[in-house]
């Protein structure tokens, strides 16, 4: 705004007119209105990019045929029955452990 309209009245008043406060909030509701429709507008650009590029990288997915998305989560069966061998080989050892620091306790 020119310097004119910013300058103090002669009469005395201590701020802007009524007249210059309307303007400038008319104008500043105006550039927010500008400022949203920009953003709007770019956002939705942005979302179509967004879903174009899922929608591909999906479809990468699928026709890798990565395991992540076939569904398919069971783990193999030999695993499973070489870990249940070594867990209770395990549990064996813990017990053994156990009943020996149980009869140096008990032994004192």
């Amino acid at each position: 705004m020119s310097r004119a309209i910013m300058r103090r009245s002669d009469d005395g008043n201590k701020g802007p007119g009524g007249t210059t406060t309307l303007l400038k909030g008319v104008l500043l509701g105006l550039g927010g209105l500008v400022a949203l429709g920009i953003a709007l507008t770019m956002l939705k650009y942005v979302i179509v990019i967004g879903v174009l590029g899922g929608a591909g990288y999906l479809g990468y997915r699928i026709l890798t045929k990565n395991k992540a998305l076939s569904g398919d989560t069971r783990a193999p069966r030999g695993k499973l029955t070489s870990g249940d061998d070594d867990f209770d080989r395990k549990m064996r050892e813990l017990e053994a452990i156990e009943r020996r620091l149980d009869r140096e306790i008990s032994g004192r």
